[in-house]
Order: C-alpha cells, then sequence, then structure tokens
C-alpha cells in the first residue's frame, strides 16, 4: 500500500500548489506552442479522432474498453520547442493519488524551480503525465480502514501493474492490464500526432508511478529509448505464481533510481524474505537493478561504479555538494545499459520523507541521459 505523498507535502504547508506557469517560449492557451510557418502541429489535420490533442489537460473518451474506456492526461512542453524539430516524447507516471498536472508541477515545472524541473533540460521535447484512475485495490488495506475492518480496502488513484502484480495469491492488490493498454493506445495516438518513433520515447515515474514506468517497459514489447523508474517498490509485479522472473519482451537501457535511506519504505526493506544478510538501506533498488541485469544476461558480479557529475556546472547552479555515484552493469546483451543509483537525502521540497523523493538534481541528470540516448549531448 502507498500513500500520496504529492499531496502529503502540500498539506504540509496547508496550501494548494497551483499548476506552474507556462513558459513564455508557449503560447498563452495552455501551453500550445506557435508552430513555424503558421502551421500549428497542434491543430494538425485528424488522426483517428486525435485533432482535439492540445497543451494542458486531456480528458478523453477515445480509448478502448480494454484500457479504461475514458482517459485523461496532461501534455506540457519543454521551454526550447520548435514544431518542426525532430521531437522527444517523456511519459512521466505519477505516483499515488496524484493527477497528471499534479506531477508535472512537481517533477517536471520542478518542487524548488526550475533547476529540479526535468523539463527545463531537454530541447524539442513533449512531456506527457497520463491520469491514473481512481480504483479499490483489493489486498491493501486503506489508511482510514479501522483496525478491526473486514475487506477494508484502498481506494485511490493508482496504476495496474500487470498479470503479476499480488503478493496476495487470494488477492487481485494491482493485477490487471488497463493500464498498461492505456498506454499502448496513448503512445501509438501520440506517435501519430508527433511521429515520434519508440527509440525516442522515454519513461519515468516517481514511488507507484516508479512501478508503472518499469512494467510498461518490460511487458509492451516496445523498444524505448531508456527508462528511469525512481523510488519504485520491490519488483514483485515481475514475478511470476511458480516464484520465477518474468522475461521483458524487449531490451532498452534502464536507470534505476532509489533512496539509500527511503523512509517510506524502510521497514518494509527490513523485514523483506528477499534480506537475507544484506545491507537493508536501498534494498528494493538493488533488486531491481538484480532483476535487469538478469533479464539482459548481464554479468552477475561486476557491476562498475562512477560518480554522478554533478559538479560540472557553475556555482550558482550546485543543487547538492554530495558525492552521488552509479553502477553501471557490464556484459550486458546488446550493449544495453543498465545502471543503479542509490541516492542520499538531496530534496529541498516539502514533504516527510525526503529519502523517498528524488534529488534535487534528478531531473537534470535523467534528462541528460535521456538527451544522450537520442543523440543529442546538449
Amino acid at each position: 500500500m502507498k500513500i500520496n505523498l504529492f499531496r502529503m507535502a502540500t498539506r504540509l504547508t496547508g496550501a494548494i500548489l497551483l499548476a506552474a506557469s507556462v513558459s513564455t517560449a508557449h503560447a498563452a492557451d495552455n501551453g500550445r506552442p506557435a508552430a513555424a510557418g503558421g502551421a500549428d502541429r497542434w491543430n494538425a489535420a485528424p488522426t483517428q479522432g486525435f485533432d482535439w490533442l492540445k497543451g494542458g489537460q486531456n480528458d478523453v473518451e477515445r480509448f478502448s474498453a480494454e484500457a479504461g474506456g475514458k482517459r485523461s492526461f496532461y501534455v506540457s512542453l519543454s521551454k526550447s520547442f520548435d514544431p518542426s524539430a525532430r521531437h522527444r516524447l517523456v511519459i512521466v507516471f505519477p505516483g499515488t493519488d496524484t493527477s497528471g498536472k499534479e506531477m508535472q508541477t512537481w517533477f517536471g515545472a520542478g518542487w524548488s524551480g526550475k533547476k529540479t524541473g526535468i523539463e527545463h533540460y531537454m530541447r524539442d521535447t513533449i512531456f506527457v503525465y497520463p491520469d491514473p484512475k481512481r480504483r479499490t485495490f483489493p489486498g491493501w488495506r486503506g489508511s482510514d480502514c479501522a483496525p478491526d475492518a473486514e475487506n477494508c480496502w484502498l481506494n485511490t488513484r493508482g496504476w495496474l501493474l500487470g498479470p503479476y502484480a499480488s503478493r496476495d495469491p487470494n488477492q487481485r492488490q494491482a493485477i490487471g492490464d488497463a493500464d498498461l493498454k492505456f498506454a499502448d493506445e496513448l503512445i501509438d495516438k501520440l506517435k501519430q500526432v508527433y511521429g515520434v518513433d519508440d527509440d525516442r520515447i522515454f519513461l519515468t515515474g516517481h514511488s507507484w508511478g516508479g512501478d508503472m514506468a518499469a512494467v510498461v517497459a518490460c511487458l509492451s514489447g516496445r523498444q524505448f529509448g531508456g527508462v528511469a523508474p525512481i523510488g519504485a517498490n520491490e519488483p514483485f509485479w515481475f514475478k511470476t505464481p511458480t516464484g520465477s522472473a518474468v522475461q521483458c519482451k524487449q531490451t532498452m537501457p534502464i536507470w534505476t533510481w532509489f533512496g539509500r535511506d527511503d523512509e517510506f519504505f524502510k521497514d518494509a526493506e527490513e523485514t523483506s524474505p528477499e534480506l537475507g544478510n544484506r545491507d537493508p538501506r536501498g534494498l528494493f533498488g538493488k533488486l531491481q537493478h538484480e532483476f535487469w541485469k538478469r533479464d539482459r544476461t548481464c554479468s552477475a558480479h561486476s557491476d562498475v561504479s562512477f560518480p554522478i557529475d554533478i559538479t560540472g556546472v557553475p556555482a550558482s547552479d550546485r543543487l547538492t555538494t554530495d558525492a552521488q555515484r552509479s553502477t553501471v552493469a557490464t556484459g550486458c546483451v546488446d550493449r544495453d545499459v543498465v545502471r543503479l543509483t542509490l541516492y542520499d537525502r538531496a530534496y529541498s521540497g516539502d514533504g516527510k520523507a525526503p529519502g523517498h523523493y528524488p534529488p534535487d538534481y534528478a531531473g537534470r541528470e535523467i534528462a541528460k541521459w535521456f538527451n544522450a540516448l537520442s543523440g543529442d549531448r546538449r
């Protein structure tokens, strides 16, 4: 069971976070860009009913019943956006009880201004923040359930995580394919509008959204450009009822981010059956990394450690003075990048779990990685 970390942070201050102001590079109409040469890609010729697509909130009834019927998502653009350029698409999955618009305000625009927002570090990029549906998750108790209440289950915005997403064989928990189908249909339609190839589509997300990014990467069958799950759970959603691990349908670069001192998962890590004699700090991140290494047939014990270059920026732009390191697996199939960062607390926003939230430099570093994977070294 997970909590709404975004809402928890906002309630601590007694304030309601509003959507971030649209960049001056955007036109006034919900961030819709003025296209070069008088052509407006947002109002391009209809493509299977997607002529309605616009910047900002999109509430849509055009998805299949298998994908949940009416679905919604929030669209934003990088600060520098040329409608005639070759574009990238970044899909950011929100965490528990968090809307796409809220996720854009927090992770896209940045919880402490543009230095912490991923959108400020990418050019010619469309950012899409899908909305999780509100639903009941049988087997996960809600925080408002009385101790003696039976069959009182979590009801919140959250993601269904495929066919194996339950630790309890008698409960469904997060089992279901509707959100995988939603992601697949959404990506197909966005590709039609923007002409973006799969290898220029990138996924990320935080907490339950990190789970979703990992599951879509593994089970969708698409060759994405790169995936960066942040603060995701123990990868129980990749374990079949027989205890074996699923085999992902495609390979792609994976960069797992997880807090070395994650307050939200601390108890679960310390009591995990997977712990053994290991240090519990960062365990779930290590387990995710081990899954990806096995899936890509990487060398089991030959990770290479190197520092994240967080000092190669002007002193005025320094987000943290703590040196952070990444480990990169070696010997992976097709030269895939399988990377892990166990980050220390370096989060300057609001909230009770700074070790669970991304470090201030995460948006910048993930953006730099996505840029490099798509051939843009800027």
